[in-house]
């Protein structure tokens, strides 16, 4: 890991814990261990030390929703002053010039957490910084997409209690640059040039992120899409407009009910993009979910999408996670101990997205008992 450092010679925790006392000792054991890496020790990223060290520019970097804010504290805290495009509005370029105003009022250190897709875009910081004098040093924040999706649908949770409508996300983008629509994650990945020391910067530092386990999320859920996997229609519509379409499929009851004995959490996800075509409406999509849950004796907690198929705007259509993010909030849930059931590619996609692992219907149902 590149936080980690190997103490030469320590054959114990108490031994170890001596040689790594002081940043002295430990650069003295690292030249020791490793003379080759001597003259470039001093380039190594330290902008989270306590010492804000010597005049210089952080850039942190990173997909939206890779928890680039988390690592500002630190460093403001410290006395970096902070310009982030959230704050101060606006587009990248134009943090430049309160950055040049500031710097020749006699500024020495700057953190700038922004998305920086492109060399481009990180071009005019390094042109500041290297008119003042002032080394810039890049954090990049290695995010994997579907964490990223988590994150962004997890904020919007967090802060509204729930998913918004792609009407409501719309308008929000405009005045709360914490409302990202999906389409914001998946641009950045398209374009993403990863920072290279030939652009100019002193120091390198590419962070992998991972997630803190919840202790507070410990309960094991089986998820369950609804519309072919637990249920058909004997209607016309592949889905039922009304209660009395409801027909439950094949060991559907009998599975559910070797579940839940088990101790699992029963929930439920679903896509109705019925109610914004006008095929039904919320109270009758309601109803089937509670005529499908009275077929299947079961009361299972139900959170639907209603908005429209197609170019998916909002975070609560599968496959984003908003849904998963919502029940993991609301419940207590153990994602990775999860499990999701659905019958289509979105479902397995939307698994991948919040973080259950995922099983296909018709594999799921021909199993006789619950699974790890």
């Amino acid at each position: 890991a590149p936080n980690a450092l190997v103490i030469p010679g320590a054959t114990g925790e108490s031994s170890a814990r001596g040689s790594a006392a002081t940043p002295s000792s430990r650069g003295e054991l690292f030249d020791a261990g490793y003379p080759w890496a001597r003259g470039r020790r001093t380039e190594a990223f330290d902008g989270f030390s306590p010492d804000p060290g010597p005049a210089r520019v952080v850039v942190i970097m990173g997909s939206p929703g890779a928890g680039k804010t988390s690592r500002v504290a630190p460093l403001t805290g410290r006395g970096f002053l902070r310009l982030n495009r959230d704050d101060r509005g606006g587009k990248l370029d134009d943090l430049l010039a309160p950055m040049e105003a500031e710097a020749a009022q006699g500024v020495r250190h700057f953190v700038l957490d922004n998305t920086y897709p492109t060399r481009a875009s990180r071009r005019g910081v390094l042109e500041v910084a290297g008119r003042h004098g002032l080394p810039v040093d890049c954090v990049h924040i290695d995010i994997p997409e579907e964490e990223a999706l988590y994150n962004a649908s997890l904020r919007i949770f967090r802060g509204q209690g729930r998913m918004l409508s792609p009407e409501e996300l719309s308008a929000g983008v405009k005045t709360d640059p914490t409302l990202l629509p999906p389409q914001a994650i998946y641009r950045f990945r398209s374009v993403l040039e990863p920072p290279s020391a030939d652009e100019g910067f002193r120091a390198l530092h590419t962070e992998i992120f991972r997630r803190r386990v919840d202790p507070d999320q410990s309960r094991r859920a089986l998820v369950l899409d609804y519309d072919g996997t637990l249920r058909e229609s004997s209607g016309p519509a592949p889905f039922p407009r009304n209660p009395d379409e409801v027909r439950i499929l094949p060991g559907r009851k009998e599975t559910l009910a070797r579940y839940r004995e088990e101790g699992w959490l029963l929930l439920g996800v679903s896509n109705q993009s019925g109610v914004a075509r006008g095929d039904l409406d919320l109270a009758t999509a309601q109803a089937c979910f509670a005529r499908t849950n009275e077929l299947l004796e079961q009361d299972i907690p139900v959170l639907f999408c209603p908005h429209p198929a197609g170019a998916v705007r909002c975070w609560c259509r599968k496959p984003m996670p908003g849904l998963g993010v919502a029940l993991i909030e609301t419940y207590g849930l153990d994602r990775s101990a999860s499990l999701y059931v659905g019958d289509l590619e979105t479902d397995a996609t939307f698994a991948r997205n919040v973080g259950f692992g995922f099983r296909h219907a018709d594999e799921f149902f021909a199993i006789k008992s619950p699974q790890p």
